[in-house]
This record gives C-alpha cells, structure tokens and sequence, in this order.
C-alpha cells in the first residue's frame, strides 16, 4: 500500500487554498485507502480532521513569526520579503527529520524551501512531486526586475532576489516530477529549459454554494482587481489604463497590498474617483459587492501560473478580463476578454466592450451554462499523478 506526505508551506491558515486543498487531498486519501501524512502549519486542520490527529503534523511557529514580524512592521533587514523566507527555513527545520522518518514513499512539495528537497534526496529514496504556481522564475525575475527598474521603486521583490530564485531553480533538479496549474505554465516551464515530466491539475473552487449573479439593469456595470497586490500582479497597469484611458466606471481594487505596490501607490497625487482602494476584503466581500454592481473580475498578472481567484470571478457568474498569464481554454470571447499586460490600449478595449450590457449579459449566460472544476476533481487528478509514480 502506497504511502503519501504532503510538505506544502503556506502563510495562511484556516479558509485558505492551501489549507483547502490538503483537506481534499484528506478526503481522497481516506476513499482510496491511501496512508498519509501532512506537515501543516495550520492548527485548524487538527479540528477538521479530529479522527486522523495523528496523521496531521502541525507547529504554527514559523507562521506566528511570521504574522509578528508583519503586524509590527519589523524587518530583520531592508527587504520584508525575508520574513517570509525565514519562516520557509523554520519550516524546513521543524519538519526535515519528521518527513525522513515518515515512511511515506511519495511527497508532495513546494519550491521552497529547497533545502527541504536537497535533504529528502539526500536521506532517502522518497519521490518528490513538486507543485509550482508561478511560471519559471528566471522568467519571473526579468519581467518583475524591468517593472520595478522602469518605475523606479526602492522596493526589492521575492520575485527578484538572487537567493530566493536560485532556491527555486535548483527544486527543479531534486523533482520527480512538476505539478503546474495551466498548459500555459507548462509551456512556459519547458522553454525554460525544465526537462522533468510536467502535468497540469487545474485548480478548482468552493463556491458551488454560491448563486451565480444575474444582471440587474438598476445597478452599474464596475469592476474588481482581487488580489495579494503587488507589482508581479500588474495592478498598477490597470490603475494607468483607467487614468489615460479616461474610464469613468469604478474600478475597485481590493485584498492586501504588498510594499513595492503600497510605494507605487503613494506616488499617486490625484486618482480619479473611479478608482477604489479595499484592503482588508474577502470573497464573502466579493459576492456582497456583485449583489450591489454588475461586476467584471480582472487579473492582469505578470507571470502567475493559474491563479484561484478567477475561478472564484467565474463561478460566481461573473465575466473576466485576463492577462494571456491567466489564460484559461474557451475564455476569449466567450466568457471575458484575453490581454496583453501591457498593452495599455487593448486593456481599455475590452473595459469599454464589457460596459456594453448585451455583451456584459451575453458572456454571463456563457458562463452560467459551465461547468466548473471542484477541489474534490483537483485533489483526484493529484491521485492519478500519483499512481503514475508508482
């Protein structure tokens, strides 16, 4: 009988993607009578799973550093990222001689910290499968680098530092295998260079409790950027379009905002009222403010592999305007509009084509005939990528 561990870091707890995905994982380990082990930092898997405590592993140390040193504003140096990396390290350290004696034959992990895959190679015989969310990060750091040379910011990113992307790199070489999100970070990864077998497990949503939104012609048509921003999620370049491009719909901004962002942000003297800025929102936030405008979710991320929250803008009913990053099959045309990050021009194309209600009705009756991918299909697809290993 085959044997799993799941090594996944993550900064978030409780409703979070991660956490979500390690309780459907659960769930199918427990159908198929597949024994596992999960090293978490987050306690409240202890409380879903009260029946299988002993195979939920879980210090919330490296998370509680973490969460101090950014509610105080500290910083062991310049850059804030580091608190995030040295969580990562604390996170290999607490677990690395768990994860060897664990006698699980297969382990599910993150690009970093690689010191964890370089000692699970180094210990053992386990195969690694690693599960990558951003395109290569070679790619990452020059797009990300240009933007913030081109802007002219003092912010150093995750995405640029030396240290974190040879960390990255080098988990390439200590896989088995490569679990991406989309064919576009396939593709992407492969002319790269990457030369490990690459497969693609879509990632799905929560939200099938959730009725999909109807047009209301009494309510304006807006749209929402919901993200972690950051200069990688090009964010920014949204703000450009709707100042040049004279936009007068609202364009709402929400989620947190990372510190190369938040310096951008100051630089702004005069943001047309337009633009909104929410930081602390959640996607129960999101379903209040669809009730009260008909929205149009966006993404214009730099280089991100697939990310959860489209799926969250879809299966809610709403039509979508993506960068090419986030593009998914049967979206262009269909359901939204496909763009260029950085074509200022092609951005306030599609903003002004989707404030036309028969096209903004057209492409939510499309959405409204899919069907979307759950976490139940993703961690099912997560076991035929592991019986392909053994």
């Amino acid at each position: 009988m085959i044997k799993v561990a799941v090594a996944i870091f993550s900064t978030y707890w409780g409703r979070s993607f991660k956490s979500k995905q390690i309780q459907e994982l659960v769930i199918v380990f427990e159908k198929k009578h597949i024994e596992y082990t999960c090293f978490s930092l987050d306690f409240s898997l202890k409380y879903v799973f009260t029946t299988k405590i002993s195979n939920i592993r879980v210090s919330s140390f490296p998370l509680l550093i973490y969460k101090f040193y950014e509610k105080f504003k500290l910083r062991f140096i310049y850059d804030a990222y580091w608190n995030y990396l040295l969580s990562e390290y604390l996170y290999f350290w607490i677990f690395k001689r768990a994860i060897i004696k664990d006698d699980a034959e297969i382990i599910i992990c993150k690009n970093r910290p690689s010191q964890l895959l370089n000692y699970i190679k180094k210990k053992s015989n386990k195969k690694i499968i690693l599960e990558v969310d951003q395109l290569h990060p070679l790619y990452t750091q020059n797009i990300v680098s240009s933007e913030l040379d081109r802007l002219k910011l003092s912010t150093r990113s995750i995405y640029t530092d030396n240290f974190a992307v040879n960390n990255y790199i080098k988990s390439f070489d200590l896989a088995d295998c490569i679990v991406v999100y989309s064919e576009y970070q396939k593709n992407n990864l492969i002319s790269n260079g990457i030369e490990k077998p690459v497969f693609i497990n879509e990632l799905g949503t929560d939200l099938a409790e959730f009725e999909k939104s109807n047009f209301n012609p009494e309510n304006e048509i807006a749209f929402v950027c919901f993200a972690n921003h950051s200069i990688l999620k090009g964010s920014h370049l949204l703000i450009d379009s709707w100042v040049n491009g004279k936009i007068k719909s609202k364009l709402f901004i929400v989620g947190s905002q990372e510190v190369d962002f938040k310096e951008l942000k100051n630089r702004y003297l005069c943001l047309p009222e337009s633009i909104v800025f929410i930081e602390s929102f959640t996607i129960r936030d999101l379903k209040l403010l669809s009730e009260k405008f008909n929205l149009v979710g966006m993404l214009n991320s730099l280089s991100e592999g697939y990310s959860r929250v489209v799926n969250e803008y879809l299966a809610l009913g709403l039509p979508v305007i993506l960068s090419k990053v986030n593009f998914r099959p049967n979206i262009d045309g269909i359901c939204g509009y496909i763009i260029d990050s950085f074509d200022e021009d092609g951005i306030i194309s599609a903003v002004y084509k989707l404030i036309c209600k028969e096209k903004y009705i057209e492409f939510q009756k499309n959405i409204k005939s899919r069907v979307f991918r759950s976490y139940s299909d993703f961690a099912n697809t997560y076991l035929q990528i592991i019986e392909s290993l053994c």
